[in-house]
Order: C-alpha cells, then sequence, then structure tokens
C-alpha cells in the first residue's frame, strides 16, 4: 500500500535518525503547529511514527535536540540576509528555504544548547535570529513552502548551536556582509526581557516566558503550579500563534536550569 507524501517522507527522515512529528497550521495559515501535545516528551528509539495522524496533517516537522542526535537550527528571519548565507557558505551547510522564503540553517551539536533569540542589524533593518535546540521542533520539508536548497549536504558538526551561528557570521563577514549585534538603548545587548508585561509580543514569547518562569521558581512555586500560572499567561497575555507545548517546555527548562544567567555570551569555539 502506497503512504501519502508526508508520511513517506518521514519514513526517510526516522531512518536517518531524526524525529518526524505532523504539524496543523498556524494561526497566519502556515504548517508549523504540532499535532501531538506530548510532542516535546517523544524519543525517537521508543516512538513508531506509523500511529501518528499523518491523515490530519498540513506538514511535517522535525523534533530538535536529542529526539534527533542532537540536530538544531539556526532560523534566520529574513529573506535578504538569508539569501547571503547562502552566497557566504556555499555547498557547506544543509539549509531549508521556509514558506516566507526565508531560511533554517541545520547543525549536529555536541553539547545541548538551551533555544535562544536575538536582533541584529543588516543592511539596516533589525533581522531575528532563533537559535532552535533542544525540546523545540521545525517545520521542514516536503511541508508546502518549505524546500531543500541543495540535496546531498549533511549538517555541519559543531560544539553547540551557537559555535554554528558563529560559523554564520564569520562566512557572511569574508564576503562582506556586514551583520551587527543590537545595542538596547541602555548599552546593553539583547538582553532577557522584562516579565509580567501586560502584552507579550511575538518575538519576545519564549525569552519572556523563560524569565517568569525563573522568578515564579525563585519564589519557591511550585512546577506544577508555575505551569498553570504560565498557561493562564500564555492564554491572557502572550501574543498568539504559537503551540503552549513551546511554553511548557520553555518553563520545564527554567526549572532544571537552576539561577538565571544573563544571555550576553556564547560558546563560539567549532570542534
Amino acid at each position: 500500500m502506497e503512504l501519502p507524501p508526508l508520511q513517506e517522507a518521514a519514513k526517510l527522515i526516522y531512518q536517518r535518525g531524526w524525529l518526524p512529528i505532523p504539524l496543523g497550521y498556524d494561526a497566519n495559515g502556515f504548517p508549523k503547529v504540532p499535532i501531538l501535545k506530548e510532542w516535546t516528551q517523544l524519543d525517537h528509539e521508543s516512538e513508531d511514527i506509523s500511529t501518528y495522524p499523518w491523515g490530519a496533517a498540513k506538514g511535517l516537522g522535525i523534533v530538535l535536540g536529542l529526539p534527533s542526535n542532537r540536530l538544531c537550527v539556526v532560523d534566520i528571519d529574513s529573506e535578504p540576509l538569508f539569501n547571503a548565507c547562502l552566497e557566504s557558505m556555499g555547498d557547506k551547510a544543509r539549509c531549508v528555504r521556509t514558506a516566507r522564503q526565508r531560511g533554517h540553517v541545520y547543525f549536529y551539536e555536541r553539547e545541548l544548547s538551551l533555544s535562544s533569540k536575538r536582533t541584529y542589524v543588516y543592511k539596516g533593518q533589525d533581522v531575528g535570529i532563533e537559535l532552535k535546540s533542544n525540546g523545540t521542533q521545525v517545520a521542514a520539508p516536503p511541508s508546502p513552502g518549505y524546500s531543500l536548497i541543495k540535496t546531498g549536504v549533511e549538517p555541519m558538526a559543531v560544539s553547540s548551536i551557537a559555535s554554528g551561528w558563529s560559523w554564520i557570521m564569520d562566512c557572511l563577514n569574508r564576503h562582506g556582509h556586514e551583520i551587527t549585534l543590537k545595542t538596547l538603548p541602555d548599552g546593553g545587548a539583547n538582553r532577557f526581557p522584562s516579565p509580567w508585561q501586560r502584552n507579550v509580543p511575538a518575538g519576545e514569547r519564549n525569552d519572556t516566558c523563560y524569565v517568569e518562569a525563573h522568578r515564579l521558581r525563585e519564589a519557591g512555586m511550585s512546577q506544577e503550579i508555575a505551569l498553570d500560572l504560565m498557561r493562564g499567561r500564555w492564554e491572557q497575555h502572550y501574543e498568539a500563534g504559537q503551540d503552549w507545548s513551546e511554553i511548557e517546555n520553555t518553563v520545564l527548562s527554567a526549572y532544571k536550569k537552576g539561577a538565571l544567567a544573563q544571555k550576553d555570551s556564547y560558546d563560539y569555539h567549532l570542534f
């Protein structure tokens, strides 16, 4: 019996050591939201992906981190910058163009990282860069609108996802594409947002959740109650368009990590 296209692709992705999941549409009509509510708890070795609801899927996602052999992705939220990256990196990196004509660059990392976001300036425009690692997922080909730039290119191995982004920036600089970290009015660079804002914009949801979860942990709040409170925050004060499971995983990460560290340093060493 012939499998549906997404399920057939999922089978091939699973065989290469990555964990695929079915996706539904987000608020903007893009196939980006996991259908499986428990997707952050899945494990590659124990999963039977044939039981997933592929018939209802609008796209295919890949769970990053441990379930996919430490696969991670640099998400570049700008078409011009992604095009510059393609020009600068050549055929050395596995790249995917997204449905919004932006891009993903795939890596394997030796040490699991916490996903994070920063803002850079490229050609006078603010550009969001998200380093997506364990506990996150990305839509991938053959999801509608997603395409692999070049077949046969494996993800580069780096010490951490930040190292991968550092390598991309080095490639850009060598080819004359200047990109700089945006400095905030107080002189800081992309520090965590302030907690307990009444309206949390899309670009700050994960970071804001991370800060707020740490504040609850520091106040002695149990993880269970913190999840209940943060779900209320997500429903009422966070901009729509993000699956609850991503926020839930951020809360769990905050409780595992302990003290909150400022986000102003990365490990940039390749191995």
